[in-house]
């Protein structure tokens, strides 16, 4: 099937998603049967940000069919945001995280984008130029315990968010050396005296970027959203409950994220995996947020 055909019906999946009866079977029909391989289409995500996507990476396909990823998180974060001054998004990806913080929050608000992989900080580059974002500065490089240079097994074409220090079953067998710097030096360097909240998603590099970001930790006392998975840490030699120690040990609490305006503590980190929202112990809870124990 030619290309142009090809693209015209995988267009028309978010359009008939919610119909009954074709709608779901359309997209299942159309998942399975035709290669979303090197198709790009714009459209319109969950709070109005415009996104050009290609479609046959993970997250970029749920962003086109369903207009969102990471449902409860993303509106969490972006309830977050809106009264945040500095925010860092490390492992920024194409500009999701990025984009729905510059739409919630003031336009004085400084939104520090961190995305090492030359081709997804290409398409992040282009989204945050499409929605005309003056205040997300992004970075090409990667964030860790150390300045210095990185490689990097970049994610395969299904799944560009897999890059990672270690080659797996879903890197594309490709490799991109980068730069490398901590957090904290790169305070120092732009003078940031203050980050108010921060994302980390990094496949497994998260304590490495935690190493790297000590002073402001201490100093700035961010709130931290950070991707915890045992599989991902492990392959890097990281106990899970090293990462939360770390946390313990600057006084902060792990909440899961129940929903857009919903925490729930965390009593026992060892089973849970996802995205955990660490609050500083001394800081009260935005008003928008309930506790459920």
């Amino acid at each position: 099937m030619k290309k142009g055909f090809r693209k015209f019906l995988i267009k028309m999946v978010p359009a008939l998603l919610h119909m009954p009866f074709l709608g779901h079977r359309y997209y299942l029909y159309i998942k399975n049967r035709l290669s979303w391989q090197g198709i790009n289409l714009k459209r319109s995500i969950f709070d109005g940000n415009k996104m050009n996507l290609y479609v046959n990476d993970w997250v970029q396909k749920s962003l086109f069919v369903y207009g969102e990823y990471e449902r409860k998180e993303i509106r969490f974060w972006q309830q977050l945001a809106r009264k945040r001054k500095t925010i860092f998004d490390i492992g920024g990806h194409v500009g999701y995280y990025s984009l729905v913080a510059a739409k919630a929050a003031s336009t004085d608000t400084k939104i520090y984008c961190f995305e090492p992989i030359r081709q997804t900080f290409e398409r992040a580059k282009e989204n945050i130029a499409l929605n005309g974002y003056q205040n997300i500065y992004l970075q090409n490089f990667a964030l860790s315990n150390e300045d210095g240079s990185l490689q990097i097994n970049i994610g395969g074409d299904e799944n560009w968010g897999m890059s990672s220090i270690n080659a797996h079953a879903h890197t594309s067998g490709k490799t991109e050396t980068v730069k490398k710097q901590t957090v904290d030096s790169f305070c120092n360097e732009h003078n940031i005296k203050q980050i108010d909240l921060v994302k980390i998603d990094v496949e497994g590099s998260e304590f490495y970027v935690l190493q790297g970001m000590k002073q402001m930790i201490a100093s700035a006392r961010p709130v931290v959203l950070i991707e915890i998975l045992e599989q991902t840490l492990s392959a890097q030699g990281i106990d899970v409950k090293s990462l939360y120690q770390f946390f313990a040990d600057y006084h902060y609490h792990p909440y899961n994220i129940m929903g857009s305006c919903e925490l729930s503590p965390i009593k026992n980190p060892s089973p849970f995996e996802g995205l955990v929202c660490f609050w500083p112990a001394e800081k009260s809870f935005d008003k928008f947020i309930s506790i459920q124990e």
